[in-house]
């Protein structure tokens, strides 16, 4: 049994597999990461980003909603870094404080969107009965609405708060990882590793959680890098649109629609936010370019030759 499990391993051949299991290829994998200096950037921004949600109430220089009508409107300076909006609160302040909407959104949603994708891609993808067509019908009926719409939707009827538009964002993605998981799950179930563990004995929840499932690792992490660069964009249009969360909690989306009025007078008001929300969506897209290079296995050994 123990020959028969390491040549199945050794059938697999897929990224994922072997970074888990052979040292050196890690090894390699991290160095090809941190060579890359936007790979770096992109995570140094995200950790920024991360912290300043973390340490919000420690570093910032005034409370987000503190109203001063003596300094409305006031441009960026020495006192202000980022300048004041029409009731005198501070936008650096309201800004960090922001960060800790965007980030729970985009970890938050997207695990709650892989969680239920992931499961219900797997399901479709390894089995042939009327389940399959029945979950992935499911699955295109909601892609076939558009994402904004839908978590509008979801969010509306849920209420505006923070867990509702975690949860509403994470539905609307839900699709996404499902259909690529499905995709993955059809491609290798027919490989000769997954024959072999068949043949060997392994039930079909063995296979899907030794042999397929970390297979598909590679994929789901970069596309959950862009998916939760979608999620911000996402958050962003929801709290927009006042279907975010509650003010006057600070939130990024909500500050472009604050400052949208005053763009001529004040258009500091709306540009540092929209410069929050570009910067992160950057860093998320660079993170998952850069992991995707990382443990492409076949192009790194292309690259030696």
């Amino acid at each position: 049994m123990a020959f028969l499990n390491s040549r199945i391993e050794e059938l697999a051949g897929a990224d994922a597999a072997e970074l888990r299991r052979d040292p050196k290829k890690r090894h390699r994998a991290l160095r090809r990461f941190v060579r890359n200096p936007y790979n770096i950037a992109g995570a140094i921004l995200i950790s920024a980003f991360f912290l300043a949600a973390l340490l919000a109430d420690f570093i910032s220089p005034y409370p987000p909603n503190q109203i001063s009508l003596a300094n409305t409107f006031d441009p960026p300076n020495a006192e202000f870094w980022f300048g004041t909006d029409h009731l005198g609160r501070d936008i650096l302040s309201r800004i960090i404080h922001g960060s800790r909407v965007a980030c729970a959104v985009s970890f938050g949603a997207v695990g709650l969107a892989m969680l239920f994708g992931v499961t219900l891609g797997m399901i479709a993808g390894y089995t042939d009965s009327w389940i399959r067509d029945a979950i992935m019908r499911v699955m295109d009926a909601l892609w076939a609405f558009p994402s904004i719409i839908l978590a509008l939707t979801i969010a509306a009827v849920l209420g505006p708060s923070l867990g509702n538009i975690i949860l509403a964002v994470g539905i609307t993605y839900t699709p996404a990882f499902a259909r690529v998981m499905f995709a993955q799950v059809i491609s290798l179930r027919e490989e000769t590793f997954v024959e072999a563990a068949r043949a060997a004995g392994a039930r079909d929840r063995q296979i899907l959680a030794d042999h397929i499932f970390p297979n598909t690792v590679a994929a789901l992490t970069v596309y959950g890098s862009i998916m939760a660069a979608e999620a911000i964009i996402a958050e962003a249009g929801l709290s927009f649109l006042g279907a975010g969360v509650t003010p006057p909690q600070a939130a990024w989306g909500s500050m472009l629609r604050l400052g949208y009025p005053y763009l001529q007078q004040a258009p500091w008001i709306a540009i540092f936010p929209g410069c929050a929300i570009f910067f992160l969506v950057l860093a998320f897209n660079l993170l998952g370019d850069g992991i995707r290079d990382a443990m492409d296995v076949r192009l790194a050994d292309s690259q030696r030759r």
